[in-house]
């Protein structure tokens, strides 16, 4: 099991030692701190919003490894997992906006407003 912390990259940290297992930065260089993180239910995905970019979501079962960059929702400023899967994931926009996100079939399922 890990726990998360964010500043200009996200650490995962085992639990309950606290030793750091992992690092990841999004994008190719620091810009800010990460805006959000959300764990999917099952704490196998993470989800992110860097300070600039797209969000990504990220494996954290064996390895870390890059599931998907969320290319469709342009300015992202928070995500979330929705609770009943980890297939569906929402997100805010600077934009006052907020898309559900199919991870599995890569495309947005709704927008409100």
């Amino acid at each position: 099991m890990f726990v998360a912390s964010a500043s200009t990259t996200v650490k995962f940290h085992e639990f309950p030692n606290g030793n750091v297992m992992h690092h990841y930065q999004p994008g190719n260089k620091v810009e800010g701190p990460i805006r959000s993180i959300s764990w999917s239910r099952d704490g196998n995905w993470l989800s992110l919003v860097p300070f600039s970019g797209h969000a990504d979501v990220v494996s954290v079962k064996d390895q870390l490894k890059l599931i998907r960059t969320i290319q469709d929702v342009d300015e992202p400023s928070c995500v979330a997992f929705l609770n009943s899967t980890k297939k569906l994931i929402a997100l805010g926009t600077k934009g006052g906006q907020v898309f559900i996100y199919d991870i599995k079939m890569k495309n947005t399922t709704k927008r409100f407003p």
